[in-house]
């Protein structure tokens, strides 16, 4: 039997599987619009589940939590929070943040050019608009044939393989989503949602979602919805099966199902059709064929044909002639027909191996059959034969009528005229085929925002020059990113980049391909290949995927960064490497550090996790461990010694992403990371001796990336949760999320003091900018100190409820109240040591000022 790793990946949480275009290491690369992207190392569909089961394994070990703790449930309530936050305030444009600490804009900038991963599609012919559901969570919809994409939601992290649409009055629509255990509906194109009702999870579980939304053309315009959730009866995971009548208000339990992975059953119904169909298959038993007519469920046919080893299914159907023709793929490998119900199966073809095969079906021809997995193929003999519909490698040279590589989705549909047409998506956007596959149109040329980045930077040179590294869409550049608008990115190398960095003034990019692959390039305006270099080792860090790299600054000019091993000599360990490029030279110079990390980490198998030096002084260098382990250098990484008290690390379960030096305090520096059983932020105040929480606002989530403004003021932070700041003067947290702003995993950021600017990039929605209308300063107050000669209580304070000044004599006394940026709020004038009320303030924290003839140092109250 077919090793079942990837059913596993699938089918708990609904991550998506990334099939990773693996690239030659030393060939040279053409500038950005050039045809010389890299081959795949022969095409090796084995190697790819490695690199697909190592991303996953990153993705858990970036997570860290307690046990009992999940960090998806928690980022599903994150969700949910921020959807009713925005909803709050929709419609409304912020442009006062962090509790009136500073003003500021928010712009998307895309880009434009360059989509991300496309799951699942509905069409609705009444409105002739096609509906589609991106990796990131967010819904778009289109017109046919004229394509001009809308976004439609991106206020909660839907699950893009729940997509519902069904006709309303004249040409309205209702759209079916979900978002964590949650269906959501509207009507007017996400304009405000409803919950429907019916759907419960009674056993709390991690791995609780839902798992499909299938609308039905019966009488009744049922909608089936699928779930996979822990059940209380046989205490496993089960699916299990509800229907609504009522256009999805209310959902009804039918019954559940007796499978516990979710690749092992495979629902669909065929176009136009009354009936949903379910095929599962199990390595212990007959495989089964279920029919769901009007709400009730019964086996239409149960066989022993399939392989008995096949342990996954996916199964497409279609009605030719009177004749219902299924089609399955299982075990990742084989292909068959059925023509009587699921009594039989015909083996047509063996493919693969590759568990990540998904099947497409013509609706109106029962011949033409798809599969697609790096590539896709069709076949137009019932799968007997296929052919390759285009090499991944082509596409580079013909975006517009060339597919992506790694496929989603085949889905077919009927326009109002009965003409049939295919919808394609995969890991560069949705494609549309009017032949049956024979030839494709990309969708996604322009207008779909869903770009998916691991990192973004900007150039310190030319902020014109912005990169991107992207999910599978490679790394991208322009250097035309000036201004506020929608940018367009050309792809200058195709895979996953991540951990880049930029020197040389500007010069040199540093953009890392999984594994610890460094791939050089000169000229950003027009990048130009370098060279190649490649960390060695037998227990590379962060299991394989991205490693941590860092900036070693030197002098301006200095083309150097730092890279967490590996060893580079192919041994065991975890080093600290430095890579220089010399001036002129076409090869990278590496030097290792002596210390070995992980065998020094708190559980002595732990590698490096997150790099930092100091820009005040590179004597000063920080590593933190995949464990939450911190070490410190003050020597230039000549010796190390480990942080003895953290609070958080020992008996924690801190994954320490990001380490931020200060720069405004040569021994201050900040440490992010998992947060979820611990606060997300830690800072120290003595060059990693000790640590303090800085989490305060902060909700349990990701820190991805931390970026500070010039004197540390405000400290910026990139988290699943969403942006947020960090005001020094509050020591608070706040979210920068407005209605504009997508409810996705925020991955980077970074702040561009010439422009002002904080730059966002996410994993979904390409990159957003925070632009600052004026500079930031505390304006006409003094800066609050512990020192106050007086109290003001209760501190917190609740909005529109009085406070008493204490500790004066008593006289009158003015009471004057600003935000943290020095815009009064309020001013009254009442006797010390008697209350006054406080005016309705929304919840933050402020400066008092006191004056009773003197002005008095001033102070801080927190309204709740």
């Amino acid at each position: 039997m077919k090793d079942d790793r990837f059913a596993a990946l699938k089918s708990l949480f609904m991550l998506s599987a990334t099939f990773m275009v693996i690239c030659c290491l030393g060939y040279s690369m053409l500038p950005a619009g050039g045809n010389g992207f890299p081959l795949p190392m022969g095409g090796d569909e084995e190697e790819e589940e490695l690199m697909q089961i190592r991303k996953q394994k990153y993705i858990d070990l970036i997570h860290r939590a307690a046990p009992g703790v999940n960090w998806r449930q928690v980022e599903e309530k994150n969700a949910l929070n921020a959807w009713y936050r925005q909803k709050n305030i929709a419609g409304k444009t912020t442009t006062s943040f962090a509790g009136g600490a500073f003003n500021a804009v928010w712009y998307e900038r895309g880009n434009d050019n360059q989509a991300g991963r496309m799951n699942s599609f509905a069409y609705l012919p009444s409105n002739n608009t096609l509906y589609a559901a991106a990796d990131g969570g967010s819904i778009w919809r289109t017109t046919l044939p004229t394509v001009a994409w809308t976004k439609v939601a991106d206020n909660a992290s839907y699950n893009s393989y729940v997509l519902g649409a069904i006709p309303r009055s004249g040409t309205g629509a209702r759209l079916l989503l979900s978002s964590g255990t949650k269906i959501w509906r509207t009507d007017n194109n996400g304009a405000s949602f409803d919950t429907s009702a019916g759907i419960s999870f009674p056993v709390p579980w991690g791995g609780n979602y839902i798992y499909r939304i299938i609308p039905v053309n019966d009488a009744a315009h049922t909608i089936y919805c699928v779930t996979f959730g822990w059940d209380a009866g046989s205490w496993t995971a089960r699916f299990s099966l509800y229907s609504s009548t009522d256009s999805g208000l209310n959902f009804n339990y039918i019954r559940n199902f007796a499978y516990n992975n979710s690749n092992q059953l495979s629902f669909h119904t065929p176009l136009g059709s009354g009936t949903l169909y379910a095929l599962g298959v199990s390595s212990a038993a007959s495989d089964t064929l279920y029919a769901v007519n009007n709400s009730v469920v019964s086996t239409a046919g149960v066989t022993t044909s399939i392989a008995s080893g096949d342990n996954l299914v996916d199964m497409k159907s279609m009605v030719s002639g009177g004749v219902t023709h299924f089609y399955a793929i299982t075990g990742g490998t084989h292909i068959y027909h059925s023509t009587n119900m699921g009594a039989n199966w015909l083996l047509k073809s063996t493919v693969g191996p590759d568990n990540s095969i998904i099947l497409g079906l013509s609706a109106q021809s029962p011949n033409a059959v798809f599969y697609g997995n790096i590539e896709a193929h069709r076949s137009t003999d019932s799968g007997a034969n296929w052919s390759l519909i285009n090499t991944w490698g082509s596409y580079y040279s013909a975006v517009a009528t060339k597919l992506h590589a790694d496929l989603r989705d085949f889905s077919f549909f009927k326009y109002s005229s009965g003409a049939e047409f295919g919808i394609i998506g995969n890991d560069g956007g949705a494609y549309i085929s009017n032949d049956l596959l024979a030839t494709v149109s990309n969708l996604s040329m322009t207008g779909l925002h869903v770009n998916q980045l691991w990192d973004h930077m900007t150039s310190p040179a030319d902020t014109n020059i912005i990169i991107g590294g992207s999910q599978d869409q490679g790394l991208q550049a322009t250097s035309t990113g000036g201004g506020s608008g929608i940018i367009t990115q050309q792809q200058v190398i195709s895979g996953d980049y991540g951990q880049m960095r930029i020197t040389g003034n500007g010069n040199i990019l540093w953009p890392q391909y999984p594994g610890g692959n460094i791939y050089l390039y000169k000229n950003l305006a027009t990048p130009a290949y370098v060279c190649t270099w490649s960390m060695t080792g037998t227990q590379k860090p962060n299991v394989g995927w991205m490693l941590a790299t860092s900036d070693h600054y030197t002098s301006a000019s200095q083309d150097q960064i730092l890279i967490g091993g590996g060893e580079i000599s192919g041994d065991s360990g975890s080093y600290l490497v430095r890579l220089t490029l010399p001036t002129g030279a076409s090869t990278v110079t590496p030097f290792q550090y002596s210390y070995n990390f992980r065998l020094n980490s708190n559980n002595a198998r732990s590698g490096i996790a997150a790099i930092g030096i100091s820009k005040l002084s590179n004597s000063l260098m920080y590593v933190a461990a995949e464990d939450g382990t911190f070490f410190y250098s003050n020597d230039a990484g000549t010796s190390w010694t480990k942080t003895a008290a953290f609070p958080g690390v020992y008996g924690s379960y801190l994954y320490g992403s990001t380490i931020l030096a200060s720069v405004d305090s040569v021994n201050k520096l900040y440490y992010g990371g998992s947060g979820y059983s611990n606060p997300g932020v830690y800072v120290s105040r003595d060059h990693g001796v000790t640590f303090d929480s800085m989490s305060n606002g902060l909700p349990p989530t990701l820190v991805n990336k931390l970026a500070a403004y010039s004197n540390d003021s405000f400290i910026f932070a990139a988290t699943e949760a969403g942006p947020y700041i960090y005001v020094k003067a509050a020591n608070m947290w706040y979210s920068l999320a407005e209605p504009r702003t997508p409810v996705v995993n925020w991955r980077s950021v970074e702040y561009i003091p010439s422009i002002k600017t904080v730059r966002f990039g996410t994993y979904g929605r390409g990159i957003w900018d925070l632009r600052m209308d004026r500079p930031i300063s505390y304006v006409g107050i003094n800066t609050p100190k512990a020192a106050a000669d007086y109290t003001i209580a209760p501190n917190p304070a609740r909005s529109g409820a009085p406070v008493t000044v204490f500790g004066l004599p008593d006289q009158q006394i003015t009471l004057n109240i600003y935000t943290t940026n020095g815009r009064k709020v309020f001013s009254g004038k009442t006797m010390s040591n008697s209350p006054l009320t406080m005016p309705d303030l929304p919840p933050s924290v402020y400066i008092c000022e006191v004056n009773d003839g003197t002005i008095r140092q001033n102070s801080l109250i927190t309204v709740n």
